[in-house]
């Protein structure tokens, strides 16, 4: 399996009755689908050795993004500021984006035969930007209902 080169950055957004700070999170791809058909060459280098094709595609790329918080309030009696919970939230995010798919091949092996291409490299070329989680409370329902 190929791994990306490319790790996605995101800035977290949220909105709470509590004060809260942003604490990262992590992406799990999903799935993909291809956006269209169009295949555009970038680059074709024939040596040798063998031959390297650099494509570019458009994705639209299927995400589950987990974002951490930390939650806190400020008491009302003396102004300091209470912490009050650590919590995750997720959330399913459809990404389109412009990726990179770096293709080789050796000279030993035929470049007709499809089954003797390697795919070297995935490079995503956008960024997330802002994922927005919406909604942050201090607990959900079923883990208010455990503490009872």
């Amino acid at each position: 399996m190929v791994e990306l080169s490319t790790e996605l950055e995101f800035n977290q957004q949220a909105d709470s009755t509590c004060i809260w700070e942003p604490e990262g999170g992590e992406i799990n791809y999903e799935n993909f689908s291809f956006v269209n058909h169009d295949i555009k060459v970038i680059e074709s280098n024939i040596e040798s050795l063998g031959i390297n094709i650099l494509l570019e595609v458009l994705l639209n790329i299927r995400l589950i993004i987990e974002g951490h918080f930390r939650l806190s309030h400020t008491d009302s009696i003396d102004g300091d500021v209470v912490d009050l919970d650590a919590i995750t939230k997720e959330i399913e995010k459809d990404f389109e984006t412009k990726v990179h798919i770096l293709i080789s091949c050796d000279s030993t092996r035929d470049i007709n035969n499809v089954d003797d291409l390697e795919i070297v490299d995935v490079t995503i070329i956008d960024q997330l930007g802002t994922v927005d989680f919406g909604e942050l409370e201090q607990y959900d329902d079923t883990d208010h209902d455990e503490e009872i």
